[in-house]
């Protein structure tokens, strides 16, 4: 409605994304299939600015305040930690699948003083993901098969 637009110019202008986030997210609005979620390091980069205008939906948002999402916040730390080939992250092919990630996208602008939850270099050897598009400092990653393997109901 006509009475919510000059908030949401107001808040796009002064937002830290610019608009490679908006390619970004136009980008994956066109290929990330229905029960799937874009994974990101949370509110580190500044995606959650951009999303909701293309209806992407994210695996992290705000910390979980109700007992439905908290349920599967450590699987998602899990799952990200797997796909993003941290050194110390047990295989987690099964959270993946169960959380119907089939992205993985991260940016070069960081919030100063945060603890970033990947290494760029890691990433990229990660077999768990493959390259698929670039916009700017933004990298987007589809999740691999390596990244889905799921030999039991632990992982």
């Amino acid at each position: 409605p006509s009475t919510w637009h000059p908030l949401r110019g107001e808040v796009k202008r002064r937002a830290p994304v610019g608009d490679s986030y908006d390619r970004a997210f136009a980008w994956l609005d066109g290929r990330v299939q229905p029960g799937q979620v874009v994974a990101y390091d949370r509110h580190r980069q500044f995606m959650t600015w951009s999303y909701a205008d293309y209806g992407t939906p994210l695996l992290f948002g705000m910390p979980p305040s109700q007992t439905a999402v908290a349920e599967n916040w450590e699987d998602r730390w899990r799952a990200w930690r797997w796909l993003v080939n941290n050194a110390d992250a047990p295989p987690a092919g099964c959270a993946v699948r169960r959380l119907g990630i089939g992205y993985v996208i991260v940016g070069s602008a960081n919030y100063p003083g945060w603890r970033a939850h990947y290494r760029q270099s890691r990433l990229d050897r990660s077999d768990r993901l493959t390259p698929v598009h670039r916009v700017d400092g933004i990298r987007i990653y589809q999740v691999t098969e390596a990244g889905r393997v799921c030999p039991d109901a632990a992982g």
